[in-house]
């Protein structure tokens, strides 16, 4: 049985260790998780009956399989690389920190080192597969359009405190995938995972802001001299955090169901 160690107590940690215990039982047993507020992390700890912790090295201490990050980008910037070299298998939902390249090379070469891999969820969208094709034939061309109501859209740095109209459509943001991550870093995570599996740093994302969606619209663009597909993916955002998808804990569970089941899908 391979261990699970979580970073992250919110909602998506509870949708992803609900729902693996449920799907993949005997598979995995979840050791350890993590949080800034012990109060948190302790609740938590004891619904799964394993231990909790508020800093990362006594977690990496209990040699886990994987450790899994659902708390946002910081957490991936601050722990990813010393989670990496201890041999663990690292699997950041918050696939935007690796936007910055210097920081993504970090962790591959960590990896590499140790022997432990990096996994990229593929979050609220799917096509991955399809992506790395294109990667392989090489030149790939790269646009996302995220399509989001205000409200998930709110706060984000790249407003500058302004609020998107609670009335009219807007694009709010048209420009790299570095740029869109800074900009709106709880929004665009899934453009900077289309960028890495196509193996398109200059793809270019626009963010789109449209009063009354109920749900996150992901339009991917994808083509070549060969070839040109077109993605488009709706999901529900979480209702404890319009900012996220809850699909994001689904792809976490996919991924793993992938790795121990006796037929792999790619």
């Amino acid at each position: 049985m391979k261990t699970i160690a979580l970073i992250g107590c919110g909602a998506l940690s509870h949708i992803f260790a609900r729902n693996l215990l449920r799907i993949l039982p005997g598979e995995f047993r979840i050791t350890g998780v993590m949080a800034r507020h012990a109060g948190s992390a302790e609740s938590f700890a004891e619904t799964l009956d394993c231990r909790f912790f508020t800093e990362i090295d006594p977690l990496l201490a209990l040699k886990p399989d994987f450790v899994i990050e659902f708390a946002g980008g910081a957490a991936v910037r601050e722990y990813g690389e010393a989670i990496l070299r201890s041999g663990a298998n690292f699997i950041p939902a918050s696939v935007g920190a690796l936007a910055d390249p210097k920081f993504f090379n970090t962790l591959k070469t960590a990896a590499k080192e140790s022997g432990a891999k990096l996994f990229i969820p593929s979050g609220a969208i799917g096509g991955l597969d399809l992506m790395q094709v294109y990667a392989l034939k090489g030149d790939a061309r790269v646009e996302i359009e995220d399509v989001k109501a205000p409200r998930s859209l709110e706060g984000a740095p790249g407003l500058k405190g302004r609020i998107p109209s609670a009335t009219a459509e807007e694009v709010l943001f048209t420009g790299t995938v570095r740029d869109a991550i800074a900009a709106f870093p709880k929004n665009v995570n899934v453009a900077v995972t289309a960028s890495i599996a196509a193996e398109a740093p200059n793809a270019r994302v626009t963010v789109r802001s449209v009063p009354g969606l109920r749900e996150n619209i992901h339009r991917i663009s994808l083509s070549n001299g060969l070839m040109h597909a077109e993605l488009s993916i709706a999901s529900k955002p979480d209702p404890a955090n319009p900012k996220s998808s809850t699909s994001a804990a689904w792809s976490v569970i996919a991924l793993l169901r992938n790795l121990v089941s006796d037929v792999v899908f790619f």
